[in-house]
């Protein structure tokens, strides 16, 4: 199997072919999209505009085959983090390098094991193929993903491991409102001062679907890079280029929130619709314009508004150890992923127990333990 040309590879495995490919284009985009759920984010032109946008890696797209027709699909990318100072490795983590999702989808009715185990097997074939000195199977959420399939990933050589925290609101209001009068009162008064404090200093808030604001993409980027060299922690984070927000914002189902002051954009949240969840994705910041005000709690709860008026079901904030966000009743659930060492200097750090320095997990501790959206919410 070969990604180095321009025809997709393909492995075959228990009568299950896996073709892989570095364009989704090289592949059946309607057999795809017609494995996808709706609440799933890599549908086939999302998965174009991200593979368009620029972003420092190498995709792989993989779609497994039986008697013609397509029973599952998978993804991933290779990237090069840091590890320390100028040293850095080579990772084939599965999923995107910008969403949060377990990245493998099975075909209702089709037996799972055989397929979920040629789309790993033909993964650890591409990550040796790719010269990956790791492979990190990421975004597990609920165990009925893996459930069963345990031993599979034990005999491709992964090992279990907490990734990091996803703060998450369930949604079971019919509008802002009335989340409003779900909280407790010292909760809804903090939020109804903070819009007010903000609201008095001047910011305007704009809410725009994503395709009419591809136009701000020069001016977003420099301000989601004052948050990301704040965050130095998050050492799988890709530096997101201007091209990004061209090709994302254009997408339907995006939305911006912008703040403004005295007319120049200092602030932005970007969601993006997926079925019935809303994703919160990136945000950006002009840290000295903003100076002391709450604008961050502000958004937090414009975001709330927005996804409880337009009818979302959960709302995600995405990767998050603040323990601000339980004040607003998310709740934090643990992400897993598992890795497995490719390279031998990789599989060396694993026997001297080095290896989760390399590819390594947030600490998820503080944030999985923050639970207290039960005195948030009235009684």
């Amino acid at each position: 199997m070969s990604t180095d040309s321009d025809a997709p590879a393909a492995l075959r495995q228990s009568g299950i072919t896996v073709r892989v490919a570095r364009d989704l284009d090289e592949l059946d985009a309607k057999s795809w999209d017609s494995l996808c759920r709706p609440d799933d984010y890599f549908h086939a032109d999302y998965l174009r505009a991200l593979s368009r946008s620029g972003l420092d890696c190498s995709f792989r797209f993989l779609l497994a085959e039986e008697a013609g027709s397509a029973v599952g699909l998978a993804f991933g990318y290779t990237f090069a983090p840091p590890v320390a100072g100028p040293l850095r490795i080579r990772v084939f983590s599965t999923g995107s390098p910008t969403d949060i999702g377990f990245p493998f989808v099975v075909r209702p009715g089709t037996p799972a094991e055989p397929v979920l185990a040629a789309l790993g097997a033909a993964m650890v074939a591409e990550a040796r193929r790719s010269r990956a000195a790791g492979l990190l199977l990421r975004d597990v959420v609920h165990e009925e993903e893996v459930a069963g399939h345990e031993h599979t990933l034990a005999r491709l050589g992964f090992r279990r491991f907490p990734l990091f925290a996803e703060a998450v609101l369930p949604i079971a209001w019919a509008c802002y409102d009335d989340y409003l009068q779900a909280l407790r009162k010292r909760y809804r008064q903090n939020i109804r001062r903070n819009a007010a404090q903000v609201e008095a200093a001047g910011f305007t808030l704009e809410v725009l679907p994503g395709p009419e604001a591809v136009h701000l993409a020069g001016e977003l980027q420099p301000l989601w890079l004052q948050v990301f060299r704040r965050h130095p922690e998050e050492w799988d984070q890709l530096l997101l280029p201007v091209a990004y927000f061209q090709e994302i914002l254009a997408l339907p189902g995006t939305v911006l929130l912008l703040l403004r002051h005295q007319g120049r954009l200092v602030a932005f949240d970007q969601l993006m619709a997926n079925g019935s969840v809303l994703d919160s994705k990136f945000c950006g910041r002009d840290y000295e314009r903003l100076g002391r005000e709450p604008v961050g709690h502000m958004l937090i709860a414009e975001t709330i508004r927005y996804a409880c008026d337009h009818g979302f079901a959960l709302l995600s904030f995405g990767i998050s150890n603040e323990s601000v966000k339980s004040r607003f009743g998310c709740t934090f659930r643990v992400v897993h992923g598992y890795r497995r060492p490719i390279a031998l200097a990789m599989r060396l750090a694993r026997t001297l127990r080095l290896e989760q320095h390399l590819v390594r997990g947030y600490d998820v501790a503080s944030a999985a333990d923050d639970d207290s959206r039960g005195h948030v919410f009235r009684d």
